[in-house]
């Protein structure tokens, strides 16, 4: 059972018998409007439907209100990701990942598939730790370290990872 801000992965682990329950929660006050939770939805809400300025607006909006919330920084890289703007999306992400939280799973994730992308890979190497720090079992991160140890032509240390992977309880076999 966990009660958790949004910013942190989390995950159910295997088990090897009996049943497995997960119980997650968050903490909101009744009498406080969550503001910055509003504008979040709206952000994603016309994010996905292609109206980028309105979901833009509606994000920053949701930072200026709480800069010390990680939750729209992600959206809001995912906005501009999704436009081409890969710059602005690094920007965003590390400017949360260094200032606001370092500790958050998705902005890791994200920031982390970015500098993978650009060849940086100590970069997406750091941001993967920070994952596997928070979740040990994160198959997803695991993969981008080992194609970050395959980008530097680290053939041992990819192969760790890979079976890592593969020993990992509840990784699929694909």
């Amino acid at each position: 059972c966990t009660v958790r801000p949004g910013g942190v992965r989390h995950c159910g682990h295997a088990i090897t018998s009996g049943t497995r329950y997960i119980i997650g929660g968050f903490c909101m006050n009744v009498n406080k409007v969550e503001y910055v939770r509003m504008l979040m939805g709206l952000g994603s809400e016309e994010n996905s439907k292609k109206n980028y300025k309105t979901a833009q607006e509606a994000l920053e909006a949701a930072i200026a209100l709480n800069p010390d919330f990680d939750g729209p920084y992600s959206h809001l890289a995912d906005l501009f990701t999704k436009q081409g703007e890969i710059a602005k999306a690094q920007q965003v992400l590390e400017h949360c990942f260094q200032n606001v939280n370092p500790q958050s799973g998705e902005v890791a994730y994200s920031l982390g598939v970015i500098y993978l992308d650009q060849a940086q890979y100590g970069s997406a190497k750091n941001c993967m730790q920070a994952c596997l720090e928070s979740d040990d079992c994160d198959v997803d991160a695991m993969m981008v370290m080992a194609q970050a140890c395959a980008g530097e032509d680290d053939n041992s240390g990819e192969e760790e990872w890979y079976q890592r992977i593969v020993s990992t309880p509840g990784a699929s076999p694909n």
